[in-house]
């Protein structure tokens, strides 16, 4: 873990030093995406006859969570790293990145007594702590399970609520025709998150997807908004 951190860090340290000739295509090479036509076929430029690729739309948001250490990317074989946008995010994976982003690492989490047996225990327990997600919630198995859209606008919208003081949102109404099987808090929740947009496009569709599991792409763009 310690050599991971270290080449990482040396990594952050090559970027600074070389920012205006590296780009950060270079250190996460999966967020410089092909483009194809409606026909699947490959996209030439016209005058290069060069492949076109176009950057992946939440790299802004990823290589802002990078520079600041939230997130690191995936270690391959021949020393490059990837991302995975489109991979699904973990719960605990997302708590311990709200948890790091919304206390300005205050605590010391590796001190935190933990009640679970996962490595992720002492961030969940800060979590449970600071009123963003009940006690006794996820046990071990399911913090490895993929965090659904509705959990992440629930851990999202109390950190807002009772970490950073923002006055919950309670004016409006829901357009979405698919969240009839939500909880009244969680429609309330829902609610003030599509005041703060906390998803992309969150006011300009009528259906949700509650329970579709959140990408890690997803979820870099959504908690950078409460940065």
């Amino acid at each position: 873990m310690k050599k991971r951190l270290i080449i990482f860090m040396l990594i952050l340290v090559m970027l600074s030093a070389n920012s205006a000739s590296l780009a950060w295509v270079d250190l996460f090479p999966d967020l410089n995406i092909q483009q194809f036509d409606e026909k699947g076929r490959p996209i030439r430029d016209k005058e290069t006859k060069e492949y076109v690729y176009e950057d992946h739309w939440a790299t802004k948001e990823i290589v802002k969570s990078t520079k600041i250490g939230l997130i690191v990317g995936y270690h391959q074989e021949d020393g490059s790293y990837v991302f995975k946008p489109e991979q699904a995010i973990t719960r605990a994976e997302f708590i311990k990145m709200a948890m790091v982003l919304s206390t300005n690492r205050t605590f010391d989490f590796e001190t935190i007594p933990a009640d679970i047996e996962h490595w992720a225990g002492s961030y969940v327990k800060v979590a449970e702590m600071q009123n963003v997600i009940e006690k006794g919630k996820y046990n071990a198995k399911t913090l490895d399970e993929p965090i659904t859209r509705i959990e992440m606008i629930c851990i999202l919208s109390k950190i807002q609520i009772n970490m950073k003081g923002v006055e919950q949102n309670r004016q409006g109404q829901l357009q979405y025709t698919d969240i009839n099987l939500l909880t009244e808090e969680e429609k309330a929740l829902l609610l003030h998150a599509a005041k703060y947009e906390l998803i992309n496009n969150m006011l300009e569709t009528t259906t949700f997807e509650p329970n579709k599991n959140l990408t890690r792409a997803e979820a870099t763009v959504a908690i950078m908004r409460i940065y």
